[in-house]
């Protein structure tokens, strides 16, 4: 009940992003941007450094040659487009699908859980709320590389966007009718627990997983 219970967990967080800070120093900046900027003889160095000795020089070739071509375009259309067109024609389809996308990680309810979820838990009478949360977080870490392997192997976007989004319906839904019927009892808090479990499992492995990689190739790459 001191300050450390705040100072220690605001600490944690600092661990990973000082990591990458450090490590940014060492990663070469990005050959595209250095294209952009007509800077090609800095920026063939940055992509062989990137690729490293395991590329065939070959594959290397090719997509050096893609990146000036894909570079050379871009700059053309960056004369005729312009903010506003995002929102103009078939592009605004895209710009409200991709809008629609990433609101749809809000509507499967996950930020409820991830605020408050210790405390709902504490609610609801479980005893060790806080060790099921890191257990859910674990849960989560396994269903996004378990939905990484789906979406390259077995299923496409919308199926896997289609079946998370039921599953963390279903998981919801689930609780609110045990807390609903029998407010309190252990029985009602193991299912708390459980369904919370799963809900985490295909958000992290389906919604949280399909949403950014779609949102991102709905928009127009103009």
């Amino acid at each position: 009940m001191s300050k450390a219970s705040y100072q220690i967990p605001l600490g944690c967080l600092y661990i990973v992003p000082t990591i990458l800070a450090i490590g940014l120093f060492f990663v070469p900046e990005s050959p595209r941007w250095l294209l952009h900027k007509g800077r090609d003889d800095q920026a063939r160095a940055a992509l062989n450094k990137l690729r490293g000795t395991s590329v065939e020089s070959q594959y290397i070739e090719l997509e050096w040659a893609e990146m000036v071509r894909g570079v050379e375009e871009e700059k053309k259309l960056e004369k005729s487009i312009g903010f506003l067109d995002m929102f103009r024609g078939p592009d605004l389809r895209r710009t409200l699908l991709c809008y629609g996308m990433i609101g749809c990680q809000t509507a499967s309810g996950i930020w409820f859980l991830i605020g408050y979820q210790t405390y709902f838990l504490s609610l609801a009478g479980i005893t060790k709320s806080f060790e099921f949360s890191v257990m859910n977080t674990v849960i989560g870490f396994i269903g996004v590389n378990v939905g990484m392997v789906c979406i390259r192997h077995v299923f496409g976007r919308r199926s896997i966007l289609m079946i998370g989004a039921t599953a963390c319906g279903l998981c919801q839904l689930a609780s609110a009718v045990a807390y609903t019927v029998n407010t309190g009892s252990t029985t009602t808090g193991k299912v708390l627990v459980a369904f919370t479990a799963i809900f985490y499992f295909f958000y992290n492995g389906c919604v949280g997983a399909a949403s950014y990689p779609v949102a991102t190739e709905l928009v127009s790459s103009r």
